[in-house]
């Protein structure tokens, strides 16, 4: 919840449009590490796309651009 928290802040900080996305199936590494003993913080920025996993997977250049500015402002906010 914490890093959520700090990705929300700082998308309206940057004025950088978002959306929550909430797995039904599937996940990343990041539930792996926060499980670990002793717990880690952790949060993921996910780029929208179409056929995911796929060598024809497509995405919007600037989401990706966006999800690295809201990566560097989060970085910013953290320290």
């Amino acid at each position: 919840p914490q890093v959520v928290q700090l990705l929300r802040k700082a998308a309206k900080a940057a004025k950088i449009p978002y959306q929550d996305e909430i797995l039904l199936a599937g996940g990343t590494d990041a539930a792996a590490i926060q499980k670990s003993p002793g717990g880690v913080l952790a949060g993921v920025i996910s780029i929208p796309g179409r056929n995911i996993h796929s060598p024809g997977e497509m995405i919007n250049l600037k989401d990706v651009e966006l999800a690295g500015k809201l990566l560097a402002e989060a970085c910013m906010m953290a320290e």
